[in-house]
Formats: C-alpha cells, sequence, structure tokens
C-alpha cells in the first residue's frame, strides 16, 4: 500500500476535528488547518504552503460536511477552482483516479499539481466510504 502525503494526514486529521463543530468561520478552519500541520509536525514552509489548504476550502464550498460554514470570503481562487473540478469528476465517474490523473482530468496537462489531488481524493474518500 501507497505510503500517505502528509498533506493527506492532514486533510484526515482536520476532518476529523471538523465533525466536532456545527457552526465554523473560514477563520477557523484556517486556524485548524494550521494546528493540524502543527501536530503533525510540518515544517514552518510547508503549514504556510496555500494550495494545499485552499484546495480543502475549496472541497468545503462544494460539501460543507454538514456545517454551517461563515465565509468570510466568497470569492473562488484557482486552487479551490481546481477542488471543485476534481469532485464533480469524481462525483460522474467515482473514485478511478491517482492524483495525477485526477490533475490531468481537470485540465492541467502536465503542469505540475501541488497537492490539491491529494487533498481532494482524501476528502472524497472520506465522505464516500
Amino acid at each position: 500500500m501507497k505510503k500517505e502525503t502528509i498533506y493527506e494526514k492532514v486533510t484526515k486529521l482536520i476532518m476529523e476535528k471538523l465533525k466536532k463543530s456545527k457552526v465554523i468561520s473560514q477563520k477557523e478552519i484556517e486556524t485548524l488547518w494550521k494546528d493540524s500541520c502543527k501536530e503533525l509536525g510540518l515544517t514552518e514552509s510547508l503549514m504556510k504552503k496555500g494550495c494545499p489548504k485552499n484546495a480543502f476550502l475549496g472541497c468545503l464550498k462544494v460539501n460543507n460536511l454538514e456545517l454551517n460554514i461563515k465565509w468570510k470570503d466568497e470569492k473562488i481562487g484557482k486552487n479551490q477552482m481546481y477542488s471543485i473540478l476534481a469532485l464533480k469528476i469524481l462525483e460522474k465517474n467515482g473514485d478511478i483516479y491517482s492524483f495525477k490523473e485526477l490533475w490531468r482530468e481537470i485540465g492541467n496537462g502536465e503542469k505540475k499539481h501541488n497537492s490539491q489531488m491529494n487533498v481532494v481524493l482524501t476528502f472524497w474518500r472520506a465522505n464516500n466510504e
């Protein structure tokens, strides 16, 4: 079995923490992300990496996990859009993709992904077990 990436672990941990919430703000989600990164021993530079965190926020904009999320910003950035597109593809086709295949499927070709699809697939799998 393939070893989990650090952002897969972060995604699982934050999703466990979110199960205990009902009403939460975007700022609180971002704090939970940072705290989960610290808990798993990520370096400061890995904690600040925006692509995975924003991919997670994009996932929550599609599936809010029955949370009442108070978004501070309704606009959707590119990493959130990658997540939204990927979740739509997974909804249509199921869990048949690797991280790289899903990245190509959303139209990014050979552009290197930055852990966004690790977050998306972990989020998807946790909600579709």
